[in-house]
């Protein structure tokens, strides 16, 4: 287990892309994880659009490895106070010198996309329009009653374009989100992660199901990995909430 911190290898890139890992994953493996990912860019994408790319690491696991997978409800607090940490980086980045010239985006999986949101609804509300460009969620283990219009992760403190990678087939949020929810008391008495319908259905400009993926089967997915990819080789202007999606790959489809 590590404090929350970003690995970041170049100062003021025009725009960059925060990887965030999810639940119970300590620095090998998160590194595992996002060299999984990287290793999939870097069959398309040049060095320095690579180095634009930051790895974002948080406590997400427990030193006693035995413990860390029936930590998960007391670590909804670290996910929510890495996500400040995160919040106030950011807020640093915006309104600094090179501020202006700058957009964020997110490629966060699981309880990584929580800290994701929290981060986002915690930026001031100009600074995050105009600064976080882009979200890509996978498997995200977020209640779908804090994604509606009035709870705290709704449209009103969305982002540009934001986009979900879900399947009803993850073991993980059909079985054991629920539980770790309902003893952290968060999420009502049937909670339901968006990461496995996609809902509410309302809240994302684009869905992606896929009918065949378990929890842990993102990172080093094609469909990802080319989502992460356009996010890099695109200009900030590109990303609209009328945008068409891509095409998509057999497997996956928008909904």
């Amino acid at each position: 287990m590590c404090p929350a911190h970003l690995d970041t290898t170049e100062t003021a890139p025009l725009r960059l892309v925060v990887l965030i890992h999810g639940y119970n994953s300590n620095v090998k493996e998160a590194n595992k994880s996002y060299s999984a990912h990287l290793a999939g860019l870097a069959m398309s994408m040049r060095d320095p659009e690579l180095r634009r790319v930051w790895r974002f690491y948080w406590p997400g696991d427990s030193l006693v490895k035995p413990l860390s997978a029936a930590s998960y409800p007391w670590k909804l607090k670290v996910a929510q106070e890495s996500a400040e940490m995160l919040g106030e980086y950011l807020d640093g980045l915006a309104r600094g010198p090179d501020g202006a010239m700058r957009r964020v985006c997110f490629v966060a999986h699981s309880l990584g996309a929580r800290v994701a949101l929290e981060s986002l609804a915690l930026l001031d509300s100009s600074i995050r329009r105009r600064f976080v460009d882009h979200v890509i969620l996978m498997a995200a283990a977020v209640p779908v009653v804090h994604c509606r219009p009035w709870a705290r992760y709704g449209r009103r403190n969305s982002t540009r374009f934001e986009e979900i990678f879900f399947s009803p087939h993850d073991k993980i949020l059909a079985k054991w989100f629920p539980r770790g929810q309902k003893l952290a008391g968060d999420g009502g008495t049937a909670p339901e992660a968006v990461g496995r319908r996609g809902r509410p259905d309302y809240r994302w400009d684009a869905r992606r199901l896929s009918s065949r993926f378990g929890h842990g089967d993102y990172w080093g997915a094609n469909e990802t990995i080319r989502a992460t990819a356009g996010l890099l080789k695109a200009p900030p202007s590109r990303w609209t909430r009328r945008r068409k999606p891509p095409e998509r790959t057999p497997g996956w489809r928008d909904v």
